[in-house]
């Protein structure tokens, strides 16, 4: 990744310094972060206990004046790299991650999350995944429920997929970016674009990570939700349909009680 001369703009890690490696590694792991100092240093820690060989931690920064820059600078040593410079929100943090990265998977960590457990990737990436495009586990929230990520008719209507939960070739990258437009479920339009195109996806009987009911998704208007869904759907689905689509999310969250 080329970086600005830009002042604002402050990196570190080993490949601050030296070149990207000759061999890339098997996966890399990137965490957008924003002012969560507190529970940085905890995700970084859950990557790099991990004992999967191959591992390239990437943290891209949006500028956090919180203390979480002298958490980064205390793991210099052992992340790959980090960045730290003003972005356009999550997704642009995760597109500069995906520029960056050098790994055969790429995963995304949020910052406020955590590996589910140190042999959590090597259970995902075990065997023989050369026909897979996408590797898809499980997470578990605070209160220890099991969300299971799944593709299918309802992924028409709602994310199914928690993107703590998966890991994704770096060759889907080739010509897909995450839309910088969203504040969340900007992820959504990856999985529904390996769903309608029947990309090869392995479900994994393994709890990836574990998620913190804080991220910037939480609290999200339902009905703002609703409409992000409806345009991530246009260039997969006619009108016709998608405006079904939206009809049924919108009755789906009425009845749960989500516009109040």
């Amino acid at each position: 990744m080329t970086l600005p001369a830009d002042p604002s703009t402050t990196r570190g890690g080993r490949r601050a310094t030296e070149p990207r490696p000759s061999s890339p590694p098997l996966v890399s792991v990137i965490v957008p972060v924003l002012n969560r100092a507190p529970a940085l240093a905890e995700c970084l820690a859950s990557v790099l206990c991990q004992d999967c060989p191959g591992v390239e931690l990437i943290v891209l920064d949006g500028g956090s004046t919180d203390g979480t820059l002298d958490v980064l600078r205390r793991h210099d040593d052992r992340v790959s790299l980090w960045v730290s410079e003003p972005d356009l929100g999550i997704y642009d943090a995760m597109n500069k991650g995906v520029d960056a990265s050098t790994g055969e998977w790429l995963y995304f960590l949020g910052s406020d999350d955590r590996l589910a457990s140190p042999g959590a990737l090597s259970a995902m990436l075990e065997g023989d995944t050369a026909q897979w495009q996408v590797l898809m586990g499980s997470v578990v929230d605070e209160q220890e429920r099991r969300f299971v990520s799944r593709l299918g008719t309802k992924t028409l209507l709602v994310n199914t997929v928690h993107h703590q939960s998966v890991l994704y070739r770096r060759s889907l990258f080739r010509d897909f970016r995450y839309g910088t437009g969203y504040r969340v479920l900007g992820d959504y339009e990856l999985n529904l674009r390996v769903l309608m195109t029947g990309t090869p996806v392995l479900r994994r009987d393994v709890v990836v990570a574990r998620c913190a009911g804080t991220g910037v998704s939480h609290g999200r208007s339902a009905w703002s939700a609703q409409l992000d869904l409806f345009r991530m759907r246009r260039d997969y689905v006619g009108l016709p349909l998608n405006l079904m689509c939206l009809a049924a999310g919108l009755v789906n969250r009425a009845r749960r009680g989500l516009f109040g």
